[in-house]
Formats: structure tokens, sequence, C-alpha cells
């Protein structure tokens, strides 16, 4: 049988038997209930959601200075959520919570990840002060927390292990079910290559209906003067310029992108050229001046060739993953936790592509936190049309 996830974008109805394995609970922490299914099955969340309050952080994030404390603490955090890898003869199956989890790629990302964590404490400690908390080696971070910041730590570390589970349990799927976590091919965008506090707003799934969620958020950004990249669906688009003839007044000042015509898996998608053409052409139809319009695939999940078939045969266009996940489709996602979920990630990765979904409104409630928390930190908010991606 086969290790799954099972998208909760949508209501899926499982007609072949589902049965809970229990992993080994040599690390506890790491240790998880997972979905064994012998349907190919799409993708699910996890089962315990990362999520925090950013309430117990002590200090205000509103500096230069301040974000690089907080991000030198959330990197410690999460390295020591990492160690147990770090152990001779890791359990990668508890670690994992896969059977027969993929060895390779959970080595892949997790040198990869180290490597990150290292390079970003070091950016984050390169204007450290003498009196400044937690200048020290990474290596030293963990056992050298004031006592200020003890209870957030704590806490932080319960975080991340619930992020690190995730992260995992996608690398050790990865060698039957690509995602985000890792690269098919160097062309691919992920986050990882963009300039230090830089950060990309991205949005799946939409349009909705006139007067739903979409218009709601898109008058929002303008409020704040942000934009973004929108990744519809072709039949969403394709009916919303039905029904409504308004898509051009309703995305003027964002991006267009394409997620496909259907949300569904296009890692096993015979015709899944067709859905990226078809969608690429509702596009150019109505934005003719935007060019080329780059896709995201539905769950992370496609095929090796693809990145290549958009540089080749859709003008350029790229394909675009991300590095900071909301979470905000989880049922279990409230708006103060995927804010703090969103702003400790930002804080340890430094740079990225945040995923939200514009068919919800959690985004609404939490995207005004997270940037008035940020606001005098130095963080950019690229613009989706001038800032080259």
């Amino acid at each position: 049988m086969e290790s799954v996830r099972i998208c909760l974008h949508t209501p899926i109805l499982v007609t072949t038997p589902i049965h809970l394995v229990n992993v080994d609970m040599k690390f506890p922490h790491l240790a998880l209930a997972v979905l064994v299914h012998t349907a190919p099955a799409l993708a699910n969340g996890p089962s315990e959601l990362a999520q925090t309050d950013r309430a117990m952080w002590p200090d205000p994030i509103n500096t230069a200075d301040l974000f690089d404390r907080a991000s030198r603490f959330e990197i410690a955090a999460f390295t020591a959520a990492l160690a147990p890898l770090d152990a001779p003869n890791a359990d990668l199956a508890a670690l994992t919570g896969v059977k027969d989890p993929d060895a390779a790629s959970v080595k892949a990302w997790h040198e990869k990840t180290t490597a990150t964590l290292a390079a970003n404490f070091k950016a984050a400690s390169a204007a450290c002060k003498a009196d400044e908390p937690l200048c020290v080696e990474l290596k030293d971070a963990a056992s050298k927390i004031p006592d200020k910041y003890k209870p957030w730590f704590e806490s932080a570390k319960t975080f991340y292990e619930r992020y690190a589970r995730e992260q995992l349990r996608l690398a050790g799927l990865f060698g039957r079910i690509s995602s985000e976590i890792l690269p098919l091919d160097p062309a691919e965008l992920n986050g990882f290559e963009m300039p230090d506090k830089s950060f990309r707003l991205t949005f799946d799934d939409g349009p909705t209906a006139k007067g739903g969620h979409t218009d709601k958020l898109i008058t929002l950004l303008g409020e704040k003067k942000l934009n973004g990249h929108f990744f519809v669906l072709g039949e969403n688009f394709e009916s919303r310029q039905k029904k409504s003839g308004d898509v051009k007044d309703l995305f003027k000042g964002q991006c267009l992108a394409s997620h496909g015509f259907k949300h569904n898996s296009h890692a096993k998608l015979d015709t899944w050229r067709d859905s990226l053409s078809s969608t690429d052409a509702l596009l150019r139809a109505a934005f003719a001046e935007q060019k080329p319009f780059h896709w995201r695939p539905p769950y992370g999940q496609r095929k090796k060739e693809a990145a290549g078939y958009l540089a080749k045969d859709l003008g350029g266009a790229k394909l675009m993953l991300w590095n900071i996940d909301s979470q905000d489709w989880h049922g279990k996602m409230t708006p103060d936790g995927m804010q703090g979920r969103v702003v400790s990630l930002m804080l340890v990765w430094r740079r990225g592509i945040l995923l939200f979904h514009d068919v919800h409104d959690k985004v609404q409630k939490a995207l005004p936190g997270v940037l008035q928390s940020l606001d005098g930190s130095g963080v950019k908010w690229l613009d989706c049309a001038k800032d080259a991606v």
C-alpha cells in the first residue's frame, strides 16, 4: 500500500478502504498517524496543523534590527526541532510519518534546509551589536536563550516540530508524489531564489463569482497598495467572464497566472499540456498586454518536463511553486493562527513566495495583521509586474 495525501481544498468522496496507521513513537514530537490508502488520491494536509500566536513573542518587529533579532530566535527554534534528523540511524518512517519514505528526498530536503537556516542566521546576525541577544553561533543558540524569551521558545519549538513534520512528510513522499518540497527542474521558482527580505503574494483557485472573496481581496490589496499573482483555474475564469464579463476590471493592477483548467493533479494527467495551453489561451484573449502567464500546479504536483514546456511553448512562462504555505484552506486553521504562521515562516526563510487562496475569506482577515506587524521592518513586498520573476 502507498501513503498518500488527500486534498481538503474540495470535498472528496472516498470509495476505497482507508486505514489509520500509527507510526513508531521513537520520536513522539514528529510521529504521525498517516493515511494509508490503495487508491491514487491526490493530497492532504497535516493531521496536526502548525499554527502559532505571535502574542508570545515579547518584542515588536517593526525595525530592521528587531526583524533580525526575531529571525535569529525563529531559526534557533526550527534548528532545535530538526535535531532528531541528525541522530545516527534516525528512523525516517517515524520522523516523516510515511511508510517506506524516500530517503534520498528526505536527505536532500534536510541538507538544503540546514544550509539555508545557517545562511539566514548569518544574515540575521550581520548587524549584531554587543548587547543584542542571541548573537552567537547557530549551534549554540538553543542553549543561549535568555530567560525573557524562554516561554516563547518552548511554544515555538512545538510549532516548528509540527512544521517540520509537515515538511518531512512531503519529502518522504516526494519519490512518488511530487510537491513544492523539492524542485524537479532548476528553472522552477520556489521562493528561495529571491533576495533577502523580499516576498511575493500569490493567490490560488479563483476567481469567485462577482462580489465574492476574490473581489473583496483585490479591494483590500488596492487599499494597501499591493498586488500579487492570481493563479486562476481556467474553468473558473471562463465562467466569471461569461457570466459577468468583468475580468479586465476585476484584475486591474494584479497579475494573472494559470493554475491549469481544473483543480486536479497534473503529475499523472495525460492531457496536462492541454490544460495549460487552454488556460493560457483564455488569459491571452482577455489580457493580451500581459505575458507570459506563469503556471502553478495544483497541489504542487507536476511532471518534470512541465517547466521546459512552459518556457518553450507558452511564451517563456515559468513554473512557480511556493515556500511559505499559509494553510488557509485547512478547516483547522484560524486567521490568528494563520497570521502567526506566516510571520514566523517569513522570519525563518527571510524571503519567499507566500501561498494564499482567494476563494476563502481567511486571507482577508489575516493579511492586514501580517502587514501591520511587519511595518517598518524592511520587508519588501514585490510588485508582480515591475519586479522581475
